[in-house]
């Protein structure tokens, strides 16, 4: 009896120590599968430049003439055509938050759960935020409409042109309920509620985010820290990068 509890005792031990390695281990391949995902994205966005005139794709709906709600709207004909392009409908989705790749989100206002649309109306709810021409509640300050983007009126009127290695064109969804840059844990990060109940932040270290993988406009995926991140958006919810 001693040593069979003095076995369970090294087991439990021996798993206490495991436990927290597998556990970055599994965060560590989510990351890069997200970041997987982006640059896919990324080349899809530019496949679509390149056959427009150099433009990325204009988030507003071109039946309604309206644009979304949150930045990770997006109109049916762009979800289209970036899934013609070769992102498929689950690279549209953060790993970090599996739960938002659901048949309701995808379909949201669209005619069709299939990677296409019949009609070019409506929008897709996905995983990531866009910051193209339209994108909703993006400050103007961070949209790259195009890959010759023109330059950011900064506050009092200085002009600002990043080059397409500074230019974040698609973000991980690092989002919240409350703006506060100075006292982030004043913000929640998680149970944000839209039209569908239950978002949150994808890669979660407990109850703050991590970070996010960021696609530039010169089609380089990189890994920002939340503590480095900064918001993005007018209104509630809060997006971040």
């Amino acid at each position: 009896m001693i040593e069979l509890l003095v076995v369970i005792a090294i087991i439990a031990i021996l798993a206490g120590m495991l436990l927290p390695a597998l556990s970055k281990a599994k965060a560590k391949a989510i990351k890069i599968k997200c970041a997987s995902n982006l640059k896919q994205l990324g080349l899809a966005s530019h496949i679509y430049a390149s056959d427009s005139n150099d433009k990325f794709p204009d988030m507003m709906d071109p039946v309604s003439k309206t644009v979304g709600n949150w930045p990770w709207d997006v109109p049916a004909y762009v979800a289209n055509q970036l899934t013609q392009n070769g992102a498929q409908r689950h690279i549209l989705y953060c790993p970090g938050f599996a739960k938002q790749d659901n048949d309701t989100l995808w379909k949201f206002t669209t005619d069709s759960v299939a990677e296409t649309t019949t009609r070019d109306s409506g929008y897709r709810v996905v995983g990531y935020q866009f910051a193209f021409l339209n994108a909703a509640r993006i400050r103007l300050t961070n949209i790259t409409e195009s890959l010759n983007p023109k330059s950011w009126k900064m506050p009092g009127g200085v002009e600002l042109n990043p080059g397409s290695s500074e230019r974040v064109i698609i973000a991980d969804a690092t989002l919240s309920n409350g703006n506060n840059e100075k006292d982030r844990a004043k913000n929640r990060y998680i149970g944000i509620d839209g039209g569908w109940k239950g978002h949150q932040s994808a890669h979660l270290n407990g109850k703050f985010p991590d970070g996010g993988n960021l696609a530039f406009a010169d089609a380089h995926v990189e890994w920002r820290h939340f503590a480095k991140m900064l918001v993005r958006t007018d209104g509630d919810p809060t997006f971040w990068w």
